[in-house]
């Protein structure tokens, strides 16, 4: 559905002169990138509205994207199976973080740092179709080191300032992940042979 909306949009940008023909790749897959995070986003802020944590949610979506650009990570087959399984796993992580306030920050931080590692270790995760470089899979890996750090200490302050739900919401954004790290590790490739 995205992907129609943003190949429609990108031919009215060329019918009306304000791309030419050869730069259609390039503002499809724009296009398409940005329609899907706003898609993402309302979806979290109305999952958050409706479960009455919608801030965070939103830290959970900031997050998890800002991660997300530098760890790489799992990619479905299709449109549709990409949105059916990060819709699920939204929705999830959006109600394990309202129910995490009965579990101990102890164990969360602890539960970070166990995700946190497994992203250092297998970051970044790229695909068949656009590996990386040597020199961005190392760029790519101290940025997501830093973000990790980053998100650590903020995990530090939150927990201090007893704003739980908050702190809790990043844990969820860096274990979600970290799932996606290691499952595109270990399916990322399979997709590329069972597609030729």
């Amino acid at each position: 559905m995205i992907n129609k909306i943003s190949e429609k949009l990108t031919y009215k940008l060329i019918d009306n002169c304000v791309i030419n023909n050869d730069e259609y790749e390039l503002y499809h897959y724009g296009l398409f990138l940005l329609l899907s995070e706003i898609w993402l986003l309302c979806y979290c802020l109305l999952v958050g509205a409706i479960l009455k944590i919608l801030l965070p949610s939103i830290l959970f979506y900031v997050i998890f994207f800002c991660v997300h650009r530098f760890s790489g990570g799992f990619h479905a087959k299709s449109e549709l199976h990409c949105q059916i399984i990060t819709l699920s796993f939204f929705l999830t992580s959006i109600v394990v973080i309202k129910q995490s306030i009965k579990i101990n920050p102890i164990i969360l931080n602890a539960f970070y740092l166990c995700s946190s590692v497994i992203l250092i270790t297998l970051s970044p995760a790229d695909t068949p179709q656009k590996p990386l470089s040597k020199k961005e899979n190392i760029f790519f890996r101290k940025i997501t080191l830093l973000i990790v750090i980053l998100d650590f200490i903020a995990i530090v302050i939150l927990n201090t300032k007893n704003m739980y739900l908050y702190a809790n919401a990043i844990t969820v954004a860096v274990f979600l992940q970290s799932l996606s790290v290691v499952c595109g590790r270990l399916f990322n490739k399979k997709l590329l042979t069972n597609n030729t």
